[in-house]
């Protein structure tokens, strides 16, 4: 009965192509979560799309094109599929540095602005009033009125 189960659900997996030990199932495990993540990323995306009404990429899809990565990258070494893990494992250099673009540029819009403003008069400097006007008056005229 299990073993017709696991037959119809695995897509016609011979009995002797299923894993033998619980440590096995595990990697199994492994390998099939890490590929439903990283299919389920592009769900993520569209949805995302979706909701801004433009194609967009959220830093979620690219958190999930990691963490799929590695999980696969693992069963792949575990299984020794090197072909499978050559064509897989360096797709986590443009998903590590979409990162570090996205939070480099977050970061530098969270940084307050500093601007060096120049004081409208040196400091060693004073202005006198034009000839035959006191000071009050001169400080009155330039005042606006409320």
């Amino acid at each position: 009965m299990l073993a017709t189960t696991i037959h119809i659900l695995w897509f016609n997996v011979d009995q002797a192509d299923l894993p033998s030990s619980p440590m096995e199932w595990i990697w199994l495990s492994l390998g099939i979560a890490g590929t439903l993540i990283f299919g389920a990323r592009f769900f993520v995306q569209w949805l995302h799309s979706e909701q801004h009404k433009e194609s967009r990429i959220p830093i979620s899809f690219w958190w999930m094109s990691i963490i799929a990565t590695v999980m696969t990258a693992g069963y792949f070494s575990h299984k020794r599929q090197w072909v499978a893990l050559l064509g897989n494992g360096p797709q986590l250099i443009p998903y590590t540095r979409n990162l570090i673009l996205i939070y480099r540029k977050e970061r530098e819009q969270r940084e307050p602005i500093i601007v060096a403003v120049p004081p409208l008069t040196p400091p060693d400097e004073t202005i006198a009033a034009p000839a035959g006007v006191s000071a009050n008056e001169a400080v009155e005229a330039t005042t606006p009125s409320p």
